[in-house]
């Protein structure tokens, strides 16, 4: 057997772990959703998925006998339909920032006039914070020359705008790898997929960073399949995956999914010119970063922040997410002067402890717990973070979605989540069928996704920077309906 017999073998098991995955995922969040703010019928969501597949089938006949000008007109109206829903949100569903989105706003406030200083919370607790801290200063110091001083709706529109040209992002994925008739269906999509104009109001790395893995998609794809591979694309991936991961270090999951999709799809070779060249980008972008925010941290180097040990010692609580005892455990502990090295110790010696109490059944039991919360809540933790502090007193639209009438928006998010995760898995399964080598790299960034907040500290709200590739693998699914299905 040679060696592109094996890899192919490889690549298929882990699109069948993906589908084993996700299986469950859906059977868990169709009859056990977290309770994240009530119980829901598993009934209705089933009546609502039911109901939503037909129209998304109807429109795929629909769509497969209109022209091509009629088709750009629908997904025009879809995404002036998504920009008016955006703006809904960023008029009526402003909040204060408070929790890190409030400290990250408050800390570019403060910088203004002059970036010389960082808080302890960035240098001693959060150092990843650092760089939205400094990209927000900077739109601050941008608007403030058209005379702005209220920072915060501007901030608001800028998130919007990211969102949204990430989902236009991605609806030129799903047409240039599939046709207008998917990426037409999917700009209808869209408007189902409530995170993404829910988030609008919440300027944070979540939606901050959703650009980057949808446009290293992009990029990944013009080289891969260019007839002669331009060098340039590698440098400007290596450089755009930097960023993104110093705004959110998630973003280094597509980057380690591509060095692998890459390595199983060609000889080593051509693998090792196209990891060195990202690589040196890549870590000389972190590089750079580093030197010039040096100057501006107050503490020696490897005393910069709260050692990772936290977040996987956060992450073996019930149910893994955030948790005030082990955050205020670990603050104290750096607040008492404590090194990095002391700090490491006493979280491992705290992971140790629990792993040993929970036993193997028990450490079952808490990873299911953990999958349940992050992967079957449908509004993406979005309601929580809106009912924090929101802003505009009697808000016509807000007991739809923050108050006692919005089990509808609760309902109408699941069945449209679980809708998603359900294509995810018909991609999952075509993939096992027809064996293509370059949708593999969408299983294998998702499967990522999902090994990194199995071990990290986790929330429904880390998945958001990744919707569109899930949207991705979704519409390769959709490829099985007749009309729809071309060779790629």
């Amino acid at each position: 057997m040679n060696h592109h017999a094996i890899k192919t073998i490889l690549l298929q098991i882990c699109t069948l772990m993906f589908f084993v995955i996700f299986s469950y995922i859906l059977y868990d969040g169709l009859f056990n959703p977290y309770p994240m703010y009530m119980e829901l019928n598993p009934f209705i969501i089933i009546l609502g998925i039911g109901i939503l597949l037909l129209i998304l089938y109807l429109l795929i006949k629909g769509f497969s006998k209109l022209s091509k000008k009629k088709l750009i007109l629908i997904s025009i109206i879809n995404f002036s339909v998504l920009f008016l829903l955006q703006f809904i949100f960023l008029r009526f569903f402003q909040v204060n920032p408070s929790w890190d989105f409030g400290m990250v706003y408050n800390g570019a406030l403060s910088q203004l006039d002059r970036f010389d200083y960082l808080s302890f919370y960035f240098v001693g607790y959060y150092p990843n914070n650092i760089p939205l801290l400094i990209v927000e200063m900077l739109l601050m110091r941008f608007f403030r020359l058209f005379g702005i001083s209220d920072y915060l709706t501007p901030l608001i529109a800028v998130n919007m705008l990211i969102i949204f040209i990430s989902l236009i992002c991605t609806y030129w994925y799903i047409y240039r790898r599939y046709n207008l008739q998917t990426a037409t269906l999917f700009s209808f999509l869209f408007l189902l997929i409530t995170p993404f104009y829910a988030y609008v109001p919440i300027v944070y790395t979540d939606t901050f960073s959703m650009i980057f893995p949808i446009v290293a998609l992009l990029l990944y794809d013009l080289f891969y399949h260019a007839e002669i591979k331009n060098k340039k694309l590698l440098i400007i991936l290596g450089i755009w995956l930097a960023i993104g991961t110093l705004i959110k270090a998630n973003v280094v999951i597509i980057l380690i999914a591509l060095l692998i999709h890459y390595f199983m799809t060609h000889d080593w070779k051509t693998w090792i010119k196209f990891t060195s060249t990202i690589s040196i980008l890549f870590i000389s972008t972190i590089l750079i970063y580093k030197v010039m925010i040096y100057p501006h941290n107050s503490m020696p180097r490897g005393e910069t922040g709260i050692p990772s040990t936290h977040w996987i010692m956060m992450g073996l609580n019930n149910p893994g997410g955030y948790d005030d005892n082990d955050a205020h455990f670990s603050i104290g502990l750096k607040n008492d002067d404590k090194s990095n090295q002391e700090i490491k110790e006493a979280n491992i010696q705290i992971i140790k402890e629990r792993i040993q109490n929970y036993g193997f059944t028990g450490m079952i039991d808490h990873l299911k717990q953990k999958i349940n919360y992050t992967w079957s809540d449908g509004t993406y933790y979005s309601i929580r973070k809106l009912i924090r502090e929101p802003l505009m007193e009697n808000n016509p639209y807000a007991d739809y979605i923050i108050g006692h009438q919005n089990k509808y928006f609760i309902y109408f998010s699941q069945i449209s989540h679980i809708t998603l995760i359900g294509s995810m898995l018909i991609g999952a399964f075509r993939l096992l069928r027809k064996k293509d080598l370059f949708e593999s790299i969408l299983t294998i960034t998702i499967i990522g996704v999902f090994l990194f907040l199995l071990l990290w500290e986790t929330r429904s709200r880390y998945l958001v920077l990744y919707l569109p590739i899930f949207l991705a693998l979704a519409a390769y699914g959709t490829q099985i309906f007749k009309g729809c299905d071309k060779s790629v």
